[in-house]
């Protein structure tokens, strides 16, 4: 093996062992966060208005591309497992 080898090998660790969780954890909460939003932008469509119509007609535009995801999130059957996962 030659040192840059070695050196690197020991950077992917460092970088696994100190970064890789936090990273996945911040990626994680904003997931959970855009998905929390979602529902309180579409919040009308379930009955249940949360903002005034003309602050939810500026963040559609911003929102709209994440709308199959937001459904299929919703839709999706969730067990006890999942939350374990993390």
């Amino acid at each position: 093996m030659k040192l840059s080898d070695l050196l690197h090998t020991v950077k992917e660790f460092a970088y696994g062992l100190f970064v890789l969780d936090p990273l996945l954890t911040i990626v994680r909460m904003r997931y959970h966060l855009d998905l929390m939003f979602m529902s309180i932008l579409y919040s009308d469509t379930l009955g249940v208005p949360i903002i005034p119509p003309i602050y939810r007609l500026n963040l559609l535009k911003y929102y709209y591309p994440m709308l199959d995801k937001w459904k299929i999130e919703l839709l999706k059957e969730k067990d006890i497992t999942d939350k374990m996962r993390g």
